[in-house]
């Protein structure tokens, strides 16, 4: 059973896990008017056309949608093989970016030792 802190009420829900921290993660009770979220598969709207930016290089490509009329989707491809430049493949093609606002480093401080949890 959890002590309130300072003064201050708490109200543990029956079945919420808190009177026993074990417990949490799992809800062994049904609550009324609850009911349990089913995982929903989201499908495309549509089929998309794979694009090569560089005719010949299947690297930098990119997707575009199926249902367009024929020659809306060649004015599409037109524009973006245009643009072409404007793609950024790796984060060296992002420039005027600082790395740093792209780089991800965990907070380690090398002379603390490990602890196990």
């Amino acid at each position: 059973m959890l002590k309130p802190s300072r003064g201050k009420k708490r109200i543990l829900e029956e079945g919420s896990g808190e009177e026993n921290p074990s417990k949490r993660g799992k809800d062994p009770m049904p609550r009324p008017g609850l009911k349990e979220e089913t995982p929903v598969a989201v499908q495309p709207v549509e089929e998309l056309l794979t694009v090569e930016l560089l005719p010949g290089d299947p690297d930098k490509t990119t997707k575009i949608g199926s249902k367009m009329k024929e020659d809306v989707r060649e004015q599409v491809i037109n524009c973006l093989r245009k643009n072409k430049d404007i793609f950024a493949w790796t984060p060296q093609d992002l420039e005027g970016i600082e790395p740093g606002a792209i780089t991800h480093h965990l907070n380690l401080d090398p002379t603390i030792r490990p602890i196990k949890q």
